[in-house]
């Protein structure tokens, strides 16, 4: 639980705009294994998914309401993935 930097690993369409190095927020301390699919990733001891997208389809692992203007961005991103 807590904050961590988020590491882009390819091109996302969710993400862009954000660097890696930033900070997200998670309220819960699981997590599954890193695949090759996941567009960005934590490090908490070892590395693991924290983003997936496919087609039109997202998800995040973390809280994207919580770090203020990445969130915001993140946010805006998801909200119109599907007009363009």
């Amino acid at each position: 639980m807590g904050w961590d930097r988020l590491e882009i690993r390819e091109h996302s369409r969710l993400l862009c705009g954000i660097g890696s190095a930033e900070f997200v927020h998670f309220s819960h301390a699981y997590c599954a294994p890193l695949i090759e699919a996941a567009v960005a990733a934590c490090d908490y001891g070892k590395p693991f998914p924290v983003a997936r997208e496919r087609h039109n389809l997202f998800g995040v692992r973390f809280h994207p309401e919580k770090p203020g203007e990445i969130g915001l961005g993140i946010l805006k991103t998801f909200a119109h993935a599907n007009q363009t």
